[in-house]
């Protein structure tokens, strides 16, 4: 399991973000994702994934979204910042 922690360690290292500021650009992006699953949307995040809802279930104190999740095949950022093959 990769949890939160490592998650932001990881985005911060790979970004060149601090810490502290990675975790903020992650909790915002976790918020956003949530409400708009919550509300039945797809999130296209080309090139790397599409999210889409199938079902959602009331838990009480959470609210449970089945989402079906396509992956692409891995990107590899080049030096520049740009999009490269993975054969860069």
């Amino acid at each position: 399991m990769l949890r939160k922690k490592e998650f932001i360690a990881e985005v911060a290292r790979r970004s060149g973000l601090k810490k502290p500021d990675a975790r903020r650009a992650i909790d915002a992006f976790l918020d956003v994702m949530s409400e708009g699953l919550k509300e039945g949307r797809t999130l296209a995040l080309m090139p790397r994934a599409k999210i889409k809802p199938v079902r959602q279930t009331d838990a009480g104190n959470a609210t449970v979204v089945t989402t079906k999740i396509r992956l692409k095949d891995v990107t590899v950022i080049s030096d520049e910042g740009g999009l490269a093959s993975p054969e860069d």
